[in-house]
């Protein structure tokens, strides 16, 4: 293993791992990829909530963990998720080191190598991938055709990786950002929204942006990206996105929730739903 748990990828180690493991990665239909500075953990919560909620099952994958390593690698089931257990745990982790065979390679990679191993076999409704640091150079950076790239507030985070200033790492946020596809921002600061509208423009990335100073849409030869002024609106955002690019329909009610109720996300946020929806998802 290269170093301890380092996140950028480098020299195609994960992607040579993943081929001989056949490619894993590419037997998941329906990905949510998570990039960003802040609130990646909690967008990622309440995606998986809403999801669940309308009874579909959600795999995840976050880093770093907790309180126990299993928590990164989450399975779901209808309306709910577990950690991975502890024997398919070790059996997939043990795999992908015999698979790997001393080739050179980061314990992140390898954990995220093994995550796609066993997501690739639980043919769960979705995986919500949050990145483990920056994205074009992220080990989970291997997902060709996203279902959605979310990217949350970026600001200034692992300089000494990303880049000294916050136009050189959104630009290395931007990197999950793919051909074709659809991305969701949340608020983000002026000066990189240029950043963004390039690689949007570059990717034809079916997406939009809007201008909130100007209070219209800005269009970029098909390109777009629905900017959410907060970051819990990403995922209501995110879900709307559905309704065009997958078999799946999103169908927006009067939203029936206890007021009460807590989207809880052990040691990041807790977030109290105050406003009533009904969000619930239906096959086309």
């Amino acid at each position: 293993l290269v170093g301890s748990e380092m996140f950028i990828r480098d020299s195609g180690r994960i992607e040579n791992l993943l081929k001989k493991l056949g490619n894993p990665q590419d037997q998941i239909e329906r990905v949510i990829h998570i990039a960003g500075t802040n609130g990646k953990g909690s967008t990622l919560t309440y995606i998986s909530s809403i999801l669940s909620a309308s009874g579909y099952s959600v795999d995840s994958y976050t880093s770093p963990h907790l309180v126990n390593f299993n928590e990164r690698i989450k399975i779901g089931r209808i309306g709910y998720q577990d950690d991975i257990d502890d024997d398919s745990l070790a059996e997939i982790l043990l795999e992908c080191e015999y698979v790997n065979n001393g080739d050179p390679i980061t314990i992140f990679e390898l954990i995220t190598a093994a995550a796609f191993l066993k997501f690739s076999k639980t043919k769960s409704d979705f995986l919500i991938l949050e990145t483990g640091l920056g994205g074009r150079l992220d080990a989970t950076n291997v997902v060709k055709n996203p279902l959605v790239s979310v990217i949350t507030p970026i600001g200034i985070d692992h300089q000494h990786f990303l880049g000294e200033s916050i136009e050189e790492i959104a630009a290395e946020k931007a990197g999950i950002i793919k051909e074709k596809c659809k991305t969701v921002l949340s608020y983000q600061d002026e000066s990189i929204l240029p950043i963004f509208e390039d690689v949007i423009n570059l990717q034809n990335n079916m997406s939009k942006i809007w201008d909130d100073l100007k209070s219209n849409m800005k269009d970029w030869s098909n390109a777009a990206v629905e900017k959410a002024e907060e970051v819990s609106k990403v995922a209501v955002a995110k879900t709307e996105e559905l309704t065009k690019i997958s078999k799946v329909k999103l169908v927006i009610h009067q939203l029936q929730r206890d007021k009460n109720k807590e989207l809880s996300s052990l040691g990041r946020l807790v977030y109290n739903h105050s406003k009533e929806a009904n969000l619930s998802l239906i096959h086309i």
